[in-house]
Parts: structure tokens; C-alpha cells; sequence
């Protein structure tokens, strides 16, 4: 049971990727139920599962073929132009991570970014005038199956690099295999520590770090306040991520933490924390938390008419929208990524693929991690010249404070482990949606 909370915390918190969400917006194409993506030849690509039988619904993993860029990204440039046709044999790339039963369910909005990037890409010459072929495979939270499926993809599918998984729990149990092989995994969750000790993994972006360093930075620097209490999932280290870099950046400026207090995902109310930071005198609580566990925060802190200063770490918008009589100018979100809804040629592109592969999901910025990871490939194909891995993870090490048009905070993969990054973004919530305050991210 306990192994249950534990994958599923994590990979909710990956699901909660952006604790902010423009205003969706326009709808313009229509997608199958079931979010499967059509190959470059236009057919609905196969089911790939962990052991490699062919699942008979979508719902526990799936073939993507996948993409190439539209050379309309500031990152792009490796793509034919838009009238062109990919042709020739695909580029193959893997993507291995849970997929599977409630954890999948936890995450099926985020595994759609690269199915989204597939059809968007292909749609818009391929990369080098070739089409893109994403196989996607379910490991159920199981790091044997993990590595298991790693070694099968680089052996039997040749693929060249895996891009985009999202194995909070089970990145590292396929590092070793990547390593033997020299092959690099791209982008991804950033959730696993795994992403920042193998010289093969380049994340895209760190989120405890990020998150939880650009909250205590604005807000001590910002808010009229001093104390705050901080609480924290101790189920899985990217909870503690997220408390000690918004500690250390708060204690920095010179500001208390009154309380400071890890929690379970198990635990089914949170009365006593509200009661220990409103006694401590908390004039703000920093909870890096799941969705979950923030509604029933927020649920203890209006029973004891407690309204504090809110710093959110991983919530999403609902339970923020269903208390928002106590949150409404009050909370303030972090964020890894940058806004969809920017003024800039990479975010137009991004809601556009977002308009015409995804319309039924509720806002683009579901998917974020995997379609940067996508944009983040086709950066290392132009950088490097080629899509053999080689060029693929040369591209990657040339390439030097790389924003992705704006999308990730400047970042150089050289040589070596990747350590987790600091650079984060900061929105307010104002009763509606979340709106920047930061303007740009905070390093």
C-alpha cells in the first residue's frame, strides 16, 4: 500500500507540473477519445506496453509516431518547410514511464505532449525532411520493467534517444543501460533525482528547485510579511526539493519559518497543521503538496477561519478555484516552465498544436513537459547536425543558456552529470486564473 502512495505522489505531482492555467483557449480540431496518436502515414500507431504485447484500448500506453519541427520555434530550424512531406524511414525515439492504472490516470494529460509535438512536427516537414516515430511504453511504476523496456527499445527498435518520459520513480533504474549505450534521454518530469546524475539524462528544467526558490525569493522580497510555515510530502524526494529551497531562500532574506513539517499523502486531514502554523502566528504557508492534499489543506484552514498567504508548490487550479473565498489574492504559484499563453513565436506555436491535437483537454499547459522535451530534441538536431545519437547528444553539449524561445529558463547541458536547476516563475491567483507577477523567471 505504502509503495502505492508513494508512485502515485509522485507522479501526481509531475501531473501538477504548472500550479498556474491560463485561460484555455480557442478550439479548433477534434481528437479521438481515447488521445491515441496517427502515424506519419496517417494511421493509428499500435499500443506498445511494458511487455511488449499490444494493448487492445490505449489506455496503458501507446505507439506515437512522433515528430519533427516546423522551423517556426526560435529553437528549431532542423524542419523542411510547411509544404513539405516527410519521407523516408522514420527517426525512432523513445519515451518509457508510467502509464498505467491510477498512477497513469494521474498523468494522461502530460504523456499527450509528445503525441501533440508528433503530429504537429510531421504535419510540418519532419525533422531533416524525415518523419518521427515515438515509441511509448508503460513500465506500471516498475523499475525492472523500465529497464527492462529501455534495453528493448535501443536494441530491437534502434531508437536514437528517449524523449519526454514521465518516471518520477524509475528514471534511474535505465541510466546505467543509457550510459552502456551512450544513448540520451531528453526533457521528461525533471521529477527523479536520477535526471540530475547521469551525464546520458538532460533535463529540461528542474521542478523542486524552481519552484520552491522562486517563491521564497518573491515572496520575502515582495509581501509585507515574516513568518511562514512550511509543509511538505515526505513520500518523495521531490517534496523535500521543494521545502529546502524555498527555506533556505526565505531564511535568506532574513524571514522565520515558525513550523516546519513533512506530511503524508495518506493523511486524511490536515486540522492539526493548520492549528500548529495559525499558534505559531504563520502569516504564510508554503505547501508542496499534491492536489489532493492541498484541497484538504485549504478545507482545514477554513474551518478554523484561517486565511494566510498562500505559496503553492505543485497545487493546479481546481482546489484553488473551490476555495477561492480564502485564496483569492492570496496564493501565489510556482512554475518550472514558461507561460503558454506568452507574446512570443514559441508559445503561439505551442497553443496552436494545442488548438488543432489536443482541443478536449482544458488548458495547453497539461502537457508541458513533454512537448518542451520535444522542442529541447529538435534544438540538439539543429545544434548537432545529424540524428544519430552521437549528434543528437553532441547537439545537446553545444548548445549554451538555451530558452527554447522563451519556454525554459536559460540552461547549457555540457559534458557530465546535469545538475537541477534554480530558475523559476512566480503567478498570482486573482480569483479566476493565475496571472504573472514575476515577469520571467527567477534565478
Amino acid at each position: 500500500m505504502r509503495r502505492l502512495f508513494l508512485l502515485l505522489a509522485a507522479l501526481v505531482l509531475i501531473a501538477n507540473c504548472g500550479t498556474r492555467v491560463p485561460h484555455p483557449v480557442g478550439l479548433s480540431a477534434q481528437q479521438s477519445s481515447n488521445g491515441q496518436a496517427t502515424g506519419a502515414n496517417g494511421n493509428t500507431a499500435d499500443t506498445v506496453v511494458s511487455d511488449g504485447a499490444a494493448a487492445d484500448n490505449g489506455t496503458t500506453g501507446d505507439a506515437s509516431s512522433a515528430a519533427a519541427t516546423n522551423g517556426q520555434s526560435s529553437a528549431s530550424g532542423a524542419s523542411a518547410t510547411q509544404s513539405q512531406t516527410p519521407t523516408g524511414p522514420p527517426i525512432m525515439l523513445g519515451a518509457v514511464g508510467t502509464r498505467s492504472g491510477i498512477i497513469g490516470a494521474a498523468v494522461k494529460d502530460v504523456w499527450r505532449g509528445l503525441p501533440v509535438w508528433e503530429k504537429w512536427v510531421n504535419t510540418h516537414g519532419g525533422i531533416m525532411g524525415r518523419p518521427v516515430k515515438v515509441i511509448i511504453v508503460d513500465d506500471a511504476g516498475d523499475p525492472g520493467k523500465h529497464a527492462a523496456a529501455v534495453r528493448r527499445l535501443i536494441r530491437e527498435d534502434k531508437v536514437v534517444a528517449f524523449v519526454g518520459p514521465i518516471a518520477a520513480t524509475t528514471l534511474s533504474a535505465g541510466t546505467p543501460i543509457l550510459e552502456q549505450a551512450q544513448i540520451p534521454v531528453i526533457g521528461g518530469d525533471s521529477g527523479e533525482s536520477g535526471w540530475f546524475k547521469s551525464p546520458m539524462a538532460f533535463p529540461s528544467n528542474s521542478q523542486g528547485i524552481a519552484r520552491g526558490n522562486a517563491l521564497g525569493k518573491w515572496g520575502a522580497a515582495h509581501l509585507n510579511i515574516t513568518k511562514a510555515a512550511v509543509f511538505y510530502l515526505t513520500d518523495v524526494d521531490v517534496g523535500e526539493r521543494f521545502r529546502n529551497s524555498f527555506k533556505a531562500a526565505w531564511q535568506k532574506a532574513g524571514k522565520q519559518i515558525v513550523v516546519d513539517a513533512g506530511v503524508s499523502l495518506a493523511q486524511p486531514d490536515f486540522t492539526s497543521e493548520i492549528l500548529q502554523a495559525k499558534n505559531a502566528g504563520a502569516e504564510a504557508i508554503f505547501i508542496g503538496l499534491e492536489e489532493a492534499a492541498c484541497q484538504r489543506f485549504f478545507d482545514a484552514a477554513r474551518r478554523q477561519n484561517y486565511t494566510p498567504i498562500w505559496f503553492s508548490a505543485a497545487c493546479v487550479l481546481r482546489p484553488i478555484l473551490r476555495a477561492k473565498d480564502i485564496t483569492t489574492n492570496r496564493t501565489y504559484g510556482g512554475s518550472s516552465f514558461g507561460r503558454s499563453d506568452a507574446d512570443t513565436p514559441a508559445a503561439a506555436e505551442w497553443r496552436e498544436a494545442y488548438k488543432r491535437f489536443a482541443p478536449d483537454l482544458p488548458y495547453a499547459d497539461s502537457f508541458s513537459f513533454t512537448w518542451i522535451s520535444g522542442k529541447m530534441f529538435e534544438a540538439a538536431v539543429k545544434a548537432g547536425g545529424g540524428v544519430t545519437s552521437k549528434q543528437i547528444i553532441d547537439g545537446l553539449h553545444k548548445l549554451k543558456n538555451e530558452t527554447l524561445g522563451g519556454l525554459i529558463p536559460p540552461q547549457s547541458w555540457p559534458p557530465g552529470p546535469h545538475p537541477e536547476g534554480s530558475c523559476g516563475r512566480v503567478d498570482k491567483f486573482d480569483g479566476t486564473r493565475y496571472v504573472d507577477i514575476s515577469q520571467g523567471f527567477l534565478c
